[in-house]
Order: C-alpha cells, then sequence, then structure tokens
C-alpha cells in the first residue's frame, strides 16, 4: 500500500471549519485566487521573497488581505476557525482564543483551557482542570463550527481582532454585538486557505518577529514546488486522467466525488500537475459511471481526524478483489486528512508527483 499523506487540505475542511459569520459591511472582498498560479517565489541572499503576477486575483486579495491586517498586534488574534488557528500557530502565533474542535492543532488542543467566569476587572477565570502555564493558555470561546461562540468571553479577552471563515451563513447578531464593543472582525474567504502564500506574505510583514520561522515554511514549499514541476516537465506521462474521490468519517464507503472548481485545494494540485480530474463537479459517487470512465489514477482521500482509520476503510473497499470496484485498473494514490499539519499542499503536491510522474 502507498505511502499514506499526512496534512491539512486548506479548502477541503468546509466540514471542520469553525465560522464566523457578519454582516456585508465587513466582509473582506477577496477573490478566489489561485496562487499555485499567480505566485513568484524568488530567493536571494538566502532570503525567500513572496509576489504575485501583476492585475491577477492573487495580488489583489493579498493586498486586500493586508489592508484589514495593518496596525493589528498578532499576539491577539482570535481564531474561530480551525484552519487559521493551525496556520497561526506554525507562523508562531499563539492565538487567545480558539474553539472547541477536535480538528484543531494537536498543539493547540493541548493549550485549550475552558473559561469558567469572568471578573470584575474584565479577566478570566479558567477551570480547574487547567494545567497549562498563564502564558501559553488558549482559551476556548466557541464550538465546533463557532455556532455557540462565547462573545462575553471574546470580549474579555480583548483581542485586536477575530479571524473567521465566510464559508457558514450571516452572523449578523454577534457580530454587531463585537463591533459595539471596539472589537474588529475579518472574514477570510475559504479560497484564502487554499493560498497560504496570501497568509505568509501578510504576516511576514505586519509582524517581522515572524520572520525566521515564515522563510523556514516558505523554504520547504518553494523546494516542493521546484521538485513537483521538475518531475512533471521531464516526464513520458502527458494529461493523465484523474478521478478524486472522498470519504467523510462516519459514512462507512467512498462518498463523494471532490470538486473541480477553480480554487478547490486538490483541483490546484492536480492542476499544477497537468493532470486532468474526470468530474468537473463535486457530486455523489456514481460507482457505474467511475468503473466505466476507469482514469488513469484515483486520488483517494479521508475527511477526518481519525489517525487513518477512515482512509484505511475506503481503500480497502477500493481493493477489495470481489467487491464492487474490483473492474477498475486505476492507480490508486491515498491521501489522509490530519489536522496537525498545515501548510502542506505542497507536500501532497510532491507526494502525487512521485506516484504519477516519479516511475
Amino acid at each position: 500500500m502507498k505511502k499514506v499523506i499526512y496534512l491539512v487540505l486548506m479548502l477541503m475542511v468546509v466540514l471542520t471549519l469553525s465560522a464566523c459569520r457578519d454582516t456585508e459591511e465587513n466582509k473582506v472582498d477577496i477573490k478566489t485566487v489561485a496562487s499555485f498560479d499567480e505566485v513568484i517565489l524568488t530567493e536571494e541572499n538566502n532570503v525567500i521573497s513572496v509576489t504575485f503576477i501583476e492585475d491577477g486575483n492573487a495580488e489583489s486579495a493579498y493586498q486586500t488581505f493586508k489592508n484589514e491586517m495593518e496596525g493589528i498586534d498578532t499576539t491577539k488574534v482570535i481564531a474561530l476557525s480551525t484552519t487559521i488557528g493551525g496556520m497561526l500557530y506554525e507562523m508562531g502565533i499563539i492565538p487567545l482564543g480558539v474553539t472547541s474542535s477536535s480538528n484543531l492543532h494537536k498543539d493547540l488542543i493541548a493549550r485549550r483551557c475552558d473559561v469558567v467566569s469572568i471578573n470584575e476587572d474584565g479577566s478570566v477565570n479558567y477551570g480547574s482542570s487547567c494545567m497549562v502555564p498563564n502564558e501559553s493558555r488558549v482559551a476556548i470561546v466557541g464550538g465546533g463550527f463557532s455556532n455557540n461562540a462565547n462573545n462575553e468571553h471574546i470580549i474579555a479577552l480583548n483581542p485586536s481582532v477575530v479571524v473567521c471563515s465566510d464559508a457558514m451563513p450571516e452572523w449578523a447578531t454577534d457580530y454587531q454585538v463585537l463591533k459595539a464593543a471596539g472589537i474588529k472582525v475579518i472574514r477570510v474567504p475559504q479560497s484564502m486557505y487554499y493560498d497560504p502564500f496570501i497568509m505568509l506574505r501578510v504576516f511576514e510583514e505586519i509582524n517581522p518577529d515572524l520572520h525566521k520561522q515564515i522563510q523556514e515554511i516558505l523554504k520547504e514549499m518553494k523546494n516542493d514546488i521546484d521538485y513537483a514541476t521538475n518531475l512533471k516537465e521531464t516526464s513520458s506521462i502527458k494529461n493523465a486522467q484523474v478521478a478524486l474521490l472522498q470519504s467523510i468519517s462516519g459514512d462507512g464507503s467512498v462518498s463523494s466525488t471532490t470538486s473541480n472548481g477553480f480554487g478547490s485545494p486538490m483541483n490546484i494540485v492536480i492542476t499544477k500537475l497537468g493532470l486532468t480530474n474526470i468530474y468537473e463537479e463535486s457530486s455523489t459517487l456514481n460507482v457505474e459511471d467511475l468503473l466505466m470512465k476507469n482514469p488513469d489514477y484515483i486520488i483517494a482521500y479521508a475527511m477526518a481526524n481519525d489517525g487513518g482509520v477512515t482512509l484505511a476503510n475506503l481503500m480497502n473497499e477500493l481493493n477489495d478483489t470481489e467487491g464492487i470496484y474490483r473492474t477498475l485498473t486505476s492507480q490508486i494514490v491515498p491521501i489522509d486528512f490530519e489536522s496537525s499539519v498545515t501548510f502542506n499542499l505542497t507536500r501532497v503536491l510532491v507526494e502525487i508527483a512521485d506516484e504519477i510522474y516519479g516511475s
């Protein structure tokens, strides 16, 4: 069985994202971007610089997001998104508060503590079970999808900004409460989860203290892109057909084909690798159709945080010599979902390039 990849695919986590909703006046107008196509990574004096092609979506999104983040104290950020929380942590930022989701970065889960009360001076009291030192504590300020985000606790923590996803319906009432308390809320479109270069460039520019950590991330990502691109360009394999199949924890079987839509994370990867998705839209899996099309490769992944159990079940189903997929001749490339890792999209690029072009 081929190597299992542990990663966060930053657009692929709609079901596990914590979401924040507000009125349209506060929505950051950042278009869906595909930064693999628009990013320019250059290295000089051992420093990686991130720029984007002129007049592209990524450049516009970068400018908008940077304008929103200017003047923000990055030591006082609340992340109502599991993906954003993990990205902040890997850049060297420990958020003031996060959600209770089990899909959060594992190091942040270890730091989380329940807020049980607020003192008259506005400070918060944590539960007796919290054994984390004061300076390392991260408050739980909302449920897994932040549908029950605790505004009282958020206000008491006095954040510089609350960063959240625009994936869910409007959160008008809660936004107005935070706005009245003088707290800035930035809704980050899901497309930005798939474009780490915008996030990395903005935070490096607004907080020079993050330079070293961000540079380490960028160097690894650049090496990944260069390696995978070279494999593709030197391979005799051209225009391979692929199907993207996913299984969601608890469903017990292959559940759907993934979107080939502009901006989806896996599509960014396969497009960069010169591969073609046989399904143009997300849909419930039609087994007969898949058997008839019999693509060159099947990229199978699981949306679960269960140590690979869901992926293993998916692979067993696809590889069952007496099962419904037995007539497929497709090479299967397995990918697992692991929320403890972020900025891993380029590692997926490398793994798939190795599987398809490396041989």
